[in-house]
C-alpha cells in the first residue's frame, strides 16, 4: 500500500521511514507507540492505518494459525535461562521428591532439552518424564481445562509472556502494541497453583521472583497466556487409565489439491515400516488376526489393503502434512 501523499501533519510527528517500518512490522514497541500517538492527532493518518490494518487482517485470515512449539521459555532466573527447568523441579518437590538443580541442569543439557537460550516448549516436562510422571503438552486450552486439571490433583506449567504478568496499565497497553506489531512472545514458564473462580484470580509459582506465591487476575493471566496459544503442560502421577487425547486442531489448515500423491507416498511407506517391524518380531500373514500365532491379515503389500484398511495410514499421512504447516514448516518440492 502506498503512503499518503499529503504529509504536512504526519511529518510533524513521524517520518515516512518510521511509518513504512510500522506498516511492515519492523519497529519496536516504543516506535509503534510514536506512530499510534501521531495517528490520534491526524485523521488522514488514522484512516490510512485503519485501511492498512483491514487489508492485513484479510490476508492473515486466509492463513492458518502457526503454533509456537519451538519458542523458548527463556526468562532469566538468577542469571540463567532455567525457568522451565525450575518449574519442573518445583513440581517434583511438591510430590516429595528431591533433586538438585545442578544435577537436573546437567541432565537437561546432556539430553539437549536445555540450551543456552532456554528450553523449547515441546521439551518442557521431559525431566519429569524421566521420573516416571505422566506428561501431556497441549495448545488451545481454556481456564476450564486448568480447573479440571487442578481438581484432579494434577500440576500445571503454563507458558506466558513474562512482561504481561502485570497490573501496570501503561505496560499492559505497551505489551498489546508489541504483540500486534512485533508478534507474541511466549517466553516464560510458571506453575499454576490454584484458581479462585469466585474472585477470578490465579495463584502461581514464578521461578523469576523471590515470592513463594504470586497472584494475578484472570484477565492479566489470559493476556499473558494467549501469547503461547494457551499452551500448558500437565503433570500427574502415572495413571494409564486417565489418558485424555487432545490433538492439535488442524481444521484451519488447507492443503493444495496436488498433495494427494504425497499423502499416498507417506501412507504406503508408513505401512512398509509397520510391516517390517512386525516381520522382525516374527509376525506373518494369516486370514485372521491371531496374537498367539503372530498372524495378521494386514501383512500384505499396501496395494492389497482395502480402502478401509488404508484409511488409518492415509489419515496419519494427511494429518502429518497439516501438522507441519501448522507448526510453521513449508514443504517445497525440488
Amino acid at each position: 500500500m502506498r503512503l499518503p501523499t499529503n504529509k504536512h501533519t504526519i511529518m510533524a510527528e513521524i517520518s515516512d521511514n518510521l511509518l513504512a517500518a510500522y506498516l511492515d512490522g519492523n519497529v519496536n514497541a516504543d516506535e509503534a507507540m510514536q506512530v499510534i500517538e501521531a495517528a490520534h492527532c491526524d485523521e488522514q493518518l488514522r484512516e490510512f492505518m485503519d485501511m492498512s490494518a483491514m487489508i492485513d487482517a484479510d490476508m492473515e485470515a486466509s492463513q492458518p494459525e502457526v503454533l509456537p512449539f519451538t519458542a523458548m521459555a527463556a526468562v532469566s532466573c538468577d542469571n540463567t535461562n532455567h525457568c522451565a527447568m525450575l518449574c519442573e523441579l518445583h513440581i517434583l518437590n511438591e510430590f516429595g521428591l528431591n533433586r538438585s538443580a545442578s544435577d537436573w541442569e546437567k541432565q537437561a543439557r546432556t539430553q539437549g532439552w536445555l540450551k543456552d537460550e532456554g528450553m523449547a516448549l515441546y521439551n518442557i516436562g521431559r525431566l519429569l518424564e524421566q521420573e516416571c510422571f505422566s506428561v501431556s503438552r497441549t495448545f488451545h486450552n481454556t481456564l476450564s481445562d486448568i480447573v479440571k486439571a487442578l481438581d484432579a490433583g494434577k500440576s500445571i506449567i503454563a507458558i506466558v509472556d513474562k512482561d504481561e504478568l502485570t497490573s501496570d496499565l501503561h505496560k499492559v497497553e505497551y505489551e498489546r502494541i508489541e504483540d500486534e506489531i512485533i508478534g507474541k512472545r511466549p517466553n516464560h514458564a510458571i506453575v499454576i497453583k490454584s484458581y479462585d473462580t469466585t474472585n477470578k484470580r490465579l495463584t502461581y509459582f514464578d521461578p523469576a521472583t523471590t515470592e513463594t506465591e504470586n497472584t494475578l487476575t484472570e484477565e492479566q493471566f489470559l493476556d499473558a497466556w494467549n501469547d503461547s496459544n494457551n499452551y500448558m503442560v500437565v503433570i500427574s502421577e502415572r495413571n494409564l487409565s486417565d489418558y485424555r487425547p487432545h490433538p492439535i486442531d488442524l481444521s484451519d489448515v488447507e492443503l493444495p489439491d496436488d498433495i494427494e500423491d504425497l499423502r499416498e507416498a507417506i501412507a504406503e511407506n508408513a505401512h512398509e515400516v509397520w510391516a517390517e517391524g512386525r516381520k522382525a518380531q516374527g509376525w506373518t500373514y494369516g486370514p485372521e488376526r491371531n496374537d498367539k500365532l503372530k498372524q495378521t491379515p494386514d501383512m500384505v503389500p499396501y496395494s492389497d489393503l482395502t480402502d478401509q484398511e488404508k484409511f488409518f495410514d492415509r489419515e496419519m499421512a494427511m494429518n502429518t502434512i497439516k501438522l507441519l504447516k501448522k507448526l510453521g514448516y513449508k514443504i517445497v518440492k525440488e
